[in-house]
């Protein structure tokens, strides 16, 4: 088999109810010139078979099974057995658009870049919705301040490794896996984070090339409140770490949309945790949150849509810790 351009790596774990649309849609593609990793990272239903399966009808598709370590390190070892020159990451209970591989490398043959960062199709309880936050332009750019600000400060910002396609120089660095065990709910920030950082140029492109799927099953989907906080506590440390490199100014460089959402995580990281727990560790838990950079530099400053949210945070601003309670469950 000849080098592949693309490398596509999937990270299986449990999803057989989606797997055949997820690997059918790469072998689909009318672009031919790939290699599709997938690492089936223990799943105990019938992923694994169905993997296997695929990979001995075609030299194409490899099929790696290691242990239960999460999708960080199942897209660790998808990396280090890649040979494409350009990787492109796919969730196992996501798809592609028939066109994606051919539109990315009709963008690399145009002008080689780093990254290029498209758009998706996000589906919720099987039906086809436009994300709110969807790419309406086309650009390049090498600044890396500017690079930055595309990727996390405007509208176009994305923390999924799904929504870019990576040079696979960029990977050369080996990654700090300690960092990674902080946290199993932002591992995709982490990583697309450092490689951006790492790149020097990067396309934007309104083209729509991915459909990701709302999965109730699915790893992020169903993060404990403990990971929930150590997603909270990356973005935190990220975004203190982007402003403190690039000085940027919240109110002339952040979208309004970024603004929301960045406000939006320790609110509801306190809203899981008020329904969960007792009025005594909600005053704990909101002293805690209270010292967290975003908390500081968005969320006490951000009035929220809707009355009950903003009586919630009354609420516990004026330590009326059980009225907070009470509230919280309406609001997940």
């Amino acid at each position: 088999m000849m080098s592949p351009f693309f490398s596509i790596i999937v990270p299986v774990y449990n999803t057989e109810k989606f797997l055949d649309e997820c690997i059918n849609s790469v072998i689909n593609q009318s672009f031919s010139n790939w290699e599709l990793i997938l690492v089936d990272d223990g799943s105990i239903d019938n992923s694994g078979r169905i993997c296997d399966n695929y990979s001995r009808t075609s030299e194409n598709i490899v099929t790696i099974h290691q242990e239960n370590r999460g999708q960080f390190f199942a897209r660790e070892v998808g990396i280090k057995n890649a040979k494409g020159q350009f990787f492109v990451f796919l969730d196992s209970d996501d798809f592609f658009q028939a066109n994606a591989l051919s539109t990315l490398y009709e963008c690399l043959d145009e002008k080689e870049t780093d990254l290029i960062l498209y758009d998706s199709y996000h589906f919720v309880n099987g039906k086809q919705e436009n994300a709110e936050d969807n790419i309406d332009f086309s650009g390049l750019f090498y600044d890396k301040k500017e690079i930055i600000k595309q990727c996390f400060l405007k509208r176009t910002s994305r923390i999924s490794m799904c929504a870019y396609c990576f040079k696979s120089t960029l990977f050369k660095n080996n990654f700090n896996d300690s960092l990674y065990q902080k946290s199993k709910s932002q591992e995709d920030f982490l990583m697309a984070y450092s490689l951006i950082e790492n790149s020097s140029s990067l396309r934007v492109i309104d083209k729509i090339l991915y459909n990701y799927r709302t999965n109730a099953d699915s790893a992020s989907h169903n993060v404990d409140i403990k990971n929930f906080f150590g997603g909270l506590k990356i973005s935190s440390e990220i975004y203190q770490d982007i402003l403190k490199k690039y000085d940027f100014d919240i109110h002339k460089d952040f979208d309004e949309y970024i603004i929301r959402r960045l406000s939006w995580l320790p609110l509801s990281y306190l809203i899981r945790y008020a329904n969960a727990y007792s009025a005594k560790l909600i005053k704990h838990e909101f002293k805690k949150i209270k010292e967290d950079f975003l908390y500081i530099r968005f969320t006490s400053k951000y009035r929220f849509e809707g009355k009950s949210y903003r009586l919630f945070m009354l609420f516990l601003k004026l330590r009326l810790y059980i009225l907070a309670k009470k509230i919280s469950s309406r609001l997940l």
